[in-house]
C-alpha cells in the first residue's frame, strides 16, 4: 500500500490522530506492508537560498528521517506493533546515528518530559517496524549489523537519473565488494521476499543443504 510518508503536509489528519487507526489496523491484520517515497507529501527540505540544485536530491533522505522519527513517537506502533514500513530512496546510512539520537534525546532532553511515553525505546520500533531502501549507498552496506542487516533493501530508483540504469548489474556488483554472501542476499533479494511475502526462492535452503552436502 502507498502512503504519504507526512501525510499531514497533504491537508489529512496527521498520524497522530487516530483517524488513520483503522488503516493501519487493517494493514497489520493482512500483513500488508504501507510503502513511502520520499516527496510523497509534496514536500521537500528547503535548500538554502540561491543553493545549488542538487542540494535538493543531497537531502531527501531527511523526509524518511522525519517520517520514522514521527511514526516512532506518535504512539502508532505501540497500538500496531506488527505494522510493517518501508522507505523508498532515502538511503539508509543515517540510520544508525538516527537510532542513536532518537534514543538519546528520549531519555535525556528536557523536551521529552510530558511527552507521550512509548513502550519501547525509540530504536526499537525502528529495528522492529520500519525498512530502509538503498541503491548508492555503500555506507549503509557496509554498516548492515547496525542497522540490522534484515532490514534494508536493494532498488534500483529506475528510471531516475540517480540510479543505477543502465549500469544496474556493474553498480550492484561495486555496491556489495567485499560483503559476504548471506548479507548481499538478504539485502538484494532475501529481505523483500520475506517482507512482501512473495512467492520466490522456495527452494533455497534445500538447494543450498544439497550444494553443502555434495562438496
Amino acid at each position: 500500500m502507498t502512503f504519504s510518508e507526512i501525510v499531514g503536509h497533504l491537508g489529512f489528519d496527521n498520524i497522530h490522530h487516530c483517524n488513520w487507526d483503522p488503516f493501519f489496523a487493517a494493514c497489520e491484520e493482512t500483513g500488508t506492508v504501507v510503502c513511502m517515497h520520499i516527496g510523497s507529501a509534496s514536500l521537500m527540505m528547503t535548500p538554502p537560498p540561491d543553493s545549488a540544485t542538487v542540494v535538493v536530491p543531497i537531502l531527501q533522505f531527511t523526509n524518511s528521517l522525519s517520517s520514522m522519527a514521527d511514526f516512532v513517537f506518535s504512539g502508532v506502533l505501540d497500538r500496531f506493533p506488527a505494522l510493517k514500513l518501508a522507505y523508498s530512496e532515502g538511503q539508509a546510512g543515517w540510520m544508525p546515528y538516527a537510532l542513536e539520537r532518537m534514543d538519546h534525546a528520549y531519555k535525556h532532553h528536557t523536551w521529552a518530559l510530558g511527552e507521550h511515553k512509548l513502550q519501547e525505546l525509540p530504536s526499537t520500533y525502528v529495528r522492529r517496524n520500519m525498512y530502509g531502501c538503498v541503491f548508492a549507498d555503500r555506507h549503509a552496506i557496509k554498516n548492515a549489523r547496525e542497522i540490522g542487516i534484515d532490514r534494508l533493501m536493494f532498488e534500483v530508483d529506475f528510471p531516475h537519473a540517480d540510479g543505477p540504469y543502465p549500469h544496474t548489474y556493474e553498480h550492484l556488483a561495486s555496491q556489495f565488494e567485499g560483503i559476504d554472501e548471506e548479507t548481499t542476499y538478504q539485502i538484494v533479494r532475501g529481505n523483500a521476499i520475506r517482507l512482501f511475502e512473495l512467492d520466490l526462492d522456495r527452494d533455497r535452503a534445500g538447494a543450498v543443504a544439497v550444494a553443502a552436502a555434495g562438496s
